[in-house]
């Protein structure tokens, strides 16, 4: 079986669509680390590594590393929801948001930036699970749902500027 580094962008996507598919891919990137290491390759090579069982093992880190990115996630985007529908209810209070249609597409704009860049950041604050090397996939894909998240809120809160 051939191992390679497995492409972030690509487990980026995998990590919410797809758990099965994002734990196969990180197996397999971390023994690709693995096999890079000179005398690991060797003892690869003559059939005295992996160790027994190493497959499961490496099965529930990444299954656990997983659970905790996702689970930082909705965590995060839980409390940004708490915390927008209490903008929102006083919003309404202050007489500021309405139900009238059409909806200002600015304000839209701004709100949902603002949502996406915070929930990016509250993201970031809760850290990944930190390895020796830094090079596990998680660690990998850790800053490209963050940057994701955080550009495209930027993105919206500049264009709700700009309208």
């Amino acid at each position: 079986m051939k191992y390679r580094r497995e492409n972030p962008f690509k487990a980026s996507f995998f990590i919410i669509f797809s758990a099965d598919r994002y734990i196969e891919m990180a197996i397999k990137h971390g023994m690709a680390i693995a096999l890079e290491s000179k005398d690991l390759y060797q003892k690869y090579e003559i059939g005295e590594y992996p160790p027994k069982g190493w497959e499961e093992e490496a099965r529930k880190g990444a299954k656990e590393h997983r659970n905790h990115l996702v689970k930082s996630l909705c965590i995060s985007f839980c409390w940004l929801s708490v915390v927008s529908i209490i903008a929102i209810i006083f919003g309404i209070f202050k007489g500021k948001l309405d139900g009238n249609l059409p909806i200002d597409a600015a304000k839209l704009s701004a709100f949902i930036g603002t949502f996406l860049a915070s929930w990016a950041t509250l993201f970031e604050l809760g850290g990944a699970v930190v390895t020796w090397k830094g090079e596990a996939l998680h660690e990998k894909v850790h800053p490209i749902i963050f940057q994701v998240l955080f550009i495209s809120g930027i993105g919206l809160i500049l264009s709700s500027i700009i309208a």
